[in-house]
């Protein structure tokens, strides 16, 4: 299939609509389906530093750049912002708090 013959999935969410908003112009694209690859449809870094300046204004918790390569598609980014910490980015989350312990753990000392 090309890009042009793949069905276009539309937003599911609110988180969806405002990072295909944000894909659509960075990619200066008009469609993007939600379940397509950042790269797949024509992105490069310099552009995905874009995308995750403009989630990190509007994101309800920390976002690394690290987590948009993890998670690559309109979908899989949303659900990882709307998630409570489980799931994909569980263990990101408890890296971040360990690593947290432990420096306030060497500050005590």
């Amino acid at each position: 299939f090309s890009r042009a013959d793949r069905p276009v999935a539309n937003p599911e969410s609110d988180t969806e609509s405002q990072i295909l908003e944000i894909w659509k112009r960075q990619l200066a694209l008009e469609s993007i389906s939600v379940d397509e690859p950042f790269f797949d449809v024509g992105g490069n870094s310099l552009l995905l530093v874009a995308v995750h300046r403009e989630i990190r204004k509007f994101a309800s918790k920390p976002v690394m750049l690290t987590d948009l390569y993890r998670f690559p598609t309109v979908r899989s980014i949303a659900a990882f912002l709307e998630s409570d910490g489980g799931g994909d980015g569980s263990e990101t989350g408890k890296k971040r708090g360990e690593a947290r312990r432990q420096r306030q753990a060497r500050r005590r000392r």
